[in-house]
């Protein structure tokens, strides 16, 4: 017999015109629970278990309410009050045994309209701490398989539309570890552009043109891998770099694409190719968009920094950093939708990179941190240890004058490249104007015998938590350096943020000896950048690297393709840490 839960939000969508003391009636959402097993609101192994139901709303990791009610097998007598749905507010609703969270499920951070066709939301409810396969609700009586539209490895995911859908960008065909283009896994450029919509559960393609047109899907002009793509604050989305196939072989491009998305429609957008891109081709760079909300909007910049020209070959010994050691910026205009332009900057990289990763702090005027990354001596590559700091002290939001780029004192060092790289700021706890910490996880650490750009042979030993100081300058030091253990130890795998409980997902990657791994951990991160190492039992579902990764909602991680080993992956799977962040984030 089929049983699930549909709970009724009334709810002010756009604060309605209800809220103001307005006559128009309420908007009402429906929220449909579903699970990995057909027809049943709550999964089986947990049905037969759970005695309580406890529903709890969310802004941010403020909790509105929470409301328990005792479960007796029938999910229709379950009811919520009103509750005032917009952006970043969630509903997350579990299945209890006493105090033991067996299974739950959280809305995406919904920002929707009086305007938005939306009219259900489906919850993945799923058990704790496991990876379970992708999927959604198609109708009311199926669950279907989540899978991308086609299969990619090196693809980049960005949320769009105020989190409440994601989309995938570019990537890459596979095969074996050198049976592609160059000696690489790579094989050939994916050019279709997908989005995981996060409100209805599903991935679909963007359609391109005004109104969607022809209902053609939208396409690149140039497909690429290793690139980036970054979401402006009026909704465009840049996509810059890369590698594109010329000539039967992979080559960095200088190549700018910006996605724009229908005002009327979220699932339509146009794509427009810069006729200026990048001065330099680049590929394996950053893109970090510099945009502080205490600042004026003129002053927004998205910086390129780093990564290598030339041909990539599985030893990579055609690849040059030299090639883009400048800086280049797009400054973001005021006026929403308005002509970009890529420009040069007056700053130079002192240590040259590539295949490192950036961040953005803004607290207190900082500037941006480049942590670890490859370079190049002769016909060798080496690694570049140094953490570096681009940073702002004249009281002037330009970060890019002359000698602005140093060395940090303390001469702080991390040895590894294919890394992750997550900035930490506490969400309890955390001290009144505190700067954030950075948590570097994984990646490769020496070139065994043999050894490629994509398997080394040698993979980073530790977790590393660097502490980010303002004394007489912007200082970094280590906090603390704690072992991975050595099932754990990968390259390009995926950490992800779990943004309730103070920690992080660390999944997959390329292991010590070329295999693709499946282990997954959890970091615990104290305020203090101390930092405990949990193991999840059984891992991902299926083994990959090159995956794209996104948090949906605070208990509800989503992972996307990658490369098997053998072959680009299409299929998907869920992680659900809401056990680890409720121990976390109750005390």
């Amino acid at each position: 017999m089929e049983r699930r839960l549909v709970v009724l939000v009334a709810g002010l969508l756009a604060w309605s015109a209800a809220a103001c003391g307005g006559d128009e009636p309420v908007r009402q959402v429906r929220i449909q629970l579903v699970s990995v097993d057909n027809d049943l609101a709550f999964p089986s192994r947990v049905e037969d278990e759970m005695n309580a139901v406890a529903i709890t709303a969310f802004r941010g990791a403020d909790i509105l309410w929470t409301r328990t009610e005792r479960y007796t097998g029938n999910p229709a007598s379950l009811k919520l009050p009103k509750l005032p749905f917009g952006e970043d507010i969630q509903l997350i609703v579990e299945a209890r045994r006493g105090n033991t969270t067996l299974a739950s499920g959280a809305t995406p951070r919904l920002s929707l309209t009086s305007s938005s066709p939306l009219s259900i939301v489906n919850l993945p409810i799923l058990e704790q701490g496991v990876f379970t396969r992708g999927f959604f609700a198609e109708d009311e009586f199926d669950r279907q398989p989540l899978r991308l539209g086609v299969a990619r490895a090196a693809a980049t995911m960005t949320p769009v539309h105020g989190g409440a859908a994601y989309v995938v960008v570019g990537g890459a065909a596979a095969s074996g570890a050198s049976a592609g283009l160059g000696g690489t896994p790579f094989s050939a450029a994916v050019d279709v552009v997908e989005m995981h919509d996060a409100e209805f559960g599903d991935m679909v393609p963007i359609y391109e043109g005004p109104d969607c047109g022809a209902r053609e899907p939208l396409r690149l002009f140039t497909p690429r891998i290793f690139h980036t793509t970054t979401a402006l604050p009026d909704g465009r989305l840049v996509i810059a770099g890369g590698f594109a196939v010329r000539g039967g072989q992979w080559e960095a491009t200088d190549s700018v694409e910006v996605l724009t998305f229908d005002s009327r429609d979220r699932f339509c957008a146009t794509l427009v190719e810069l006729e200026e891109g990048l001065f330099r081709p680049r590929a394996f760079h950053t893109a970090t968009l510099m945009a502080d909300a205490s600042r004026p909007a003129n002053r927004t910049r998205l910086l390129f920094v780093g990564g290598a020209g030339g041909r990539l070959t599985a030893d990579g010994a055609s690849l040059t950093p030299d090639s883009v050691r400048r800086v280049e910026e797009i400054r973001i205009p005021v006026r929403a939708n308005a002509g970009l332009e890529v420009e040069e900057t007056d700053l130079n990289l002192t240590f040259p990179r590539f295949l490192h990763s950036a961040h953005f702090v803004p607290e207190r005027q900082l500037g941006v941190i480049l942590v670890g990354g490859l370079s190049r001596s002769g016909n060798a590559l080496t690694f570049e240890e140094r953490v570096l700091s681009l940073y702002e002290d004249t009281g002037d939001w330009t970060l890019i004058d002359e000698g602005a780029f140093e060395e940090p004192s303390g001469d702080v060092r991390v040895r590894r490249y294919g890394h992750g790289s997550q900035l930490f700021r506490p969400l309890i706890g955390a001290r009144p104007g505190a700067l954030p910490t950075l948590v570097v996880a994984g990646g490769f650490s020496g070139f065994g015998e043999g050894g490629t750009l994509f398997a080394a042979g040698q993979t980073a030993a530790t977790v590393d938590t660097i502490g980010v100081f303002l004394d007489a300058g912007f200082e970094i030091e280590f906090l603390e350096r704690v072992d991975l253990p050595e099932a754990h130890r990968s390259g390009f795998g995926a950490l992800l943020p779990l943004s309730l409980a103070g920690g992080f997902l660390y999944a997959g990657g390329i292991g010590a000896d070329g295999g693709v791994r499946r282990e997954a951990a959890t970091l615990a991160v104290s305020r203090n950048g101390e930092v405990e190492i949990e193991a999840i039992g059984g891992g991902l579902g299926q083994p990959r690297a090159f995956m794209s990764a996104m948090e949906l909602s605070s208990f509800l991680h989503l992972i996307v393709g990658g490369w098997s080993g053998t072959a680009a992956l299409a299929d998907t799977e869920y992680y659900n840490g809401a056990a680890y962040q409720n121990r976390r984030l109750v005390p």
